[in-house]
């Protein structure tokens, strides 16, 4: 019932910010608005893992690595159909420590990878060929939240990934209805571009520590990025506006 508020609550809202599906998100609205009265105070905006199963929050103690990455845990052992919602959970919590715990995942993932490239739920030694394809379907989630984040209102670039990771993405959705791109070579982040569907403001954190980027604004009028204390980079955007970061201003 928690995962049915969550899930079709945030479909509405993201309705509204695009502009899309009235009609699907009213129904949706007055779905959430009859199930399970008692749970209408939880937060919608945290994912539904982040909460025990009695409504309380996960305990979160950084010191200690997610519990799905102990060799003796069911995730290694013979179930990880959990494992897209504990990923995410980790690394939503602050528990996901990425130069300590990026290579175990990614050895974990490689683990239960079939050479078809489908992540499995279940031991073939326990269950035999069943598959389980509803939960494990739920890494691609995992894997993009390890590359971008945006649920708590700001976009981070690749939170789950060690610094001396290379990586890149193209246009990864995030909150606010922008689609982002970016690429990190040998630590650094050579550039982040965001394409704005709805023209909402944008909270970036800054991946180049403090340093003033230089803006490239396409399909749009000129604007600045105004950093904050907490160092994001904050800008307006219009829909349709594409907006370039390069380090180096």
């Amino acid at each position: 019932m928690r995962h049915a508020r969550y899930c079709l609550s945030i479909a509405a809202q993201a309705a509204a910010v695009l502009g899309a599906d009235p009609d699907l998100a009213e129904t949706w609205n007055a779905i959430v608005a009859d199930i399970v009265p008692e749970m209408a105070n939880l937060d919608l905006r945290q994912p539904p893992e982040l909460y025990c199963f009695d409504g309380g929050m996960i305990a979160v103690n950084p010191d200690t690595k997610p519990t799905f990455l102990d060799p003796p845990s069911e995730s290694y052992r013979w179930y990880p159909g959990k494992l897209a919602f504990q990923i995410i959970q980790a690394l939503s919590t602050g528990r996901f420590l990425p130069e300590r715990d990026f290579q175990p995942t990614a050895d974990l993932l490689e683990r239960w990878t079939h050479d078809n490239g489908l992540l499995w739920a279940m031991s073939v030694g326990n269950y035999g060929h069943v598959g389980a394809w509803t939960e494990s379907l739920g890494i691609v989630g995992a894997i993009q939240e390890m590359l971008l984040q945006s649920w708590d209102g700001g976009i981070r670039l690749f939170p789950g990934l060690p610094v001396s990771q290379d990586a890149s993405f193209h246009s990864l959705r995030t909150e606010g209805a922008f689609l982002v791109s970016a690429n990190r070579r040998a630590g650094a982040v050579e550039f982040v571009e965001i394409l704005s569907e709805a023209g909402l403001p944008c909270r970036l954190e800054n991946p180049w520590l403090g340093r003033s980027p230089s803006l490239q604004v396409e399909q749009a009028p000129p604007t600045e990025a105004s950093p904050t204390e907490d160092g994001k980079l904050v800008f307006q955007t219009v829909a349709g506006g594409k907006y370039r970061f390069l380090e180096g201003g």
